[in-house]
């Protein structure tokens, strides 16, 4: 174990010799534009720790220049290192104070770092001196909520899970002592046309529209011979119910392909671990797609119907166990890691027009939905509250965003829909932190 910790401290110093001379060269040779260049190069290419060192390295030829230490920040920022990237944050901006891109970075520091009111602050400085509509935005991310949001179903209703399709909304509601599956037109603010589809005295839940609206696959617990979890799928309109899976193992999270013509779910009947498999929409053709040491959870499509992005769930992490969200092809290849984040990430969906991956993560102490583009690059949160936000859903327009959530008002979790078309403004977000400073 010495000999292997004493080579790999040579690989290491090896590594930031190289580093270092790097940028000595690159200093020497083009300059510090083409340095600072370079090492924005690896922030844009996701490559953090890269970035970082390359940053560390230059900051001590330059330690003073503004540039070097707002991108070392950045970096830091990106690798979830919040309590570092203050220093080189807070030096960038007593050196430029003008410049509000380093102070909204600072202020995203000191909000993740719990120090709310010095962020509080400098944000009401760069709202008062910008009329920039991404640091507007950025700044409601950081704050509180990005979009308008409300609720569709009551307060006395317990709500989880949920599907759009066309323009209606299922869900899974405790009801009768157990869980079954509801409907409802996402038209309906108040959810008082809500139509039941199950009547059993189990569990049904894990319900998915079909994208004709017209059908709903979901997942039932039998009770009888072997207790396990199986799919069914149920007419809307006839109330005709068919059971597609018959196995001792648990087959759950069902959902559609975009042309209706195939259904992708999870499943532990190979062994220990949950993963990923695929059928015809009449339960024929069952395959496996995914072979991991991980359980694999939550599978959506693309809107194509060519790949599959799903959790996969590990242990590890400061909370003991973590997931990423991934991406493999509806045959079963080209795997694909998305995020890389220390925390629980969840329940992803794909915008309709392929660009953007929604999920729920469990990275900031709570549960918050984030938008990233479709390569796990340009992650945004969109909610951020002590309350419950999580299973987000694009609706067809992709327009608004469908999700479980919850209000400081309300005793139960619920039905939301968040327009993306109307984001919270700068007036609001202003009185939202004036608020926060009383």
């Amino acid at each position: 174990m010495a000999q292997h910790n004493s080579i790999r401290a040579i690989h290491l110093s090896h590594f930031t010799f190289l580093v270092c001379l790097t940028v000595l060269v690159v200093l020497s040779g083009c300059g510090e534009r083409a340095a600072i260049k370079q090492g924005k190069e690896l922030l844009a290419a996701g490559d953090y720790q890269g970035a970082a060192t390359y940053f560390q390295q230059l900051l001590t030829v330059q330690p003073e220049n503004v540039e070097v230490n707002y991108q070392l920040g950045l970096a830091y920022l990106h690798l979830g290192r919040d309590i570092e990237a203050l220093e080189p944050l807070r030096t960038a901006a007593r050196y430029a104070p003008q410049r509000m891109d380093i102070q909204l970075a600072l202020g995203e520091a000191y909000m993740v770092g719990g120090h709310d009111r010095f962020a509080l602050n400098l944000f009401l400085k760069i709202l008062q001196n910008s009329e920039r509509e991404d640091w507007v935005q950025k700044i409601g991310a950081l704050t509180g909520d990005t979009y308008q949001s409300i609720r569709l179903t009551p307060d006395f209703v317990q709500i989880h899970d949920v599907s759009t399709a066309a323009d209606a909304v299922a869900f899974t509601a405790f009801v009768d002592d157990n869980n079954e599956i509801y409907v409802m037109n996402i038209a309906d603010i108040n959810g008082e046309n809500r139509q039941r589809l199950t009547f059993n005295d189990t569990s049904d839940y894990n319900p998915a529209l079909s994208p004709d609206g017209k059908k709903v696959v979901y997942v039932s617990f039998i009770r009888w011979h072997n207790p396990n979890d199986e799919i069914f799928v149920i007419d809307i309109e006839t109330k005709a119910n068919e059971r597609l899976t018959a196995n001792t193992a648990t087959d759950s999270n069902p959902t559609f392909s975009p042309d209706g013509s195939r259904i992708a779910f999870e499943s532990n009947r190979a062994g220990v671990n949950s993963e990923i498999y695929i059928m015809d929409a009449d339960g024929a053709n069952q395959k496996r797609l995914t072979r991991t040491q991980t359980n694999n959870h939550g599978p959506a499509f693309s809107p194509d119907g060519t790949r599959i992005a799903f959790a996969a769930y590990a242990v590890g992490g400061p909370i003991g166990v973590s997931s990423q969200i991934c991406v493999v092809g509806s045959d079963g290849t080209d795997f694909t890691k998305l995020t890389d984040d220390p925390a629980i990430n969840a329940h992803p969906t794909f915008s309709p027009d392929g660009e953007t991956i929604i999920f729920d993560s469990y990275r900031a102490g709570d549960t918050e939905i984030i938008m990233m583009d479709v390569d796990g690059k340009n992650q945004r949160q969109l909610t951020n509250n002590a309350l419950i936000n999580t299973d987000p859903i694009f609706t067809p327009d992709g327009k608004r965003i469908v999700f479980v959530g919850q209000s400081d008002s309300s005793q139960n979790v619920g039905v939301y829909v968040m327009d993306l078309e109307q984001p919270f403004t700068k007036e609001e977000i202003v009185k939202r932190i004036e608020a926060r400073l009383e």
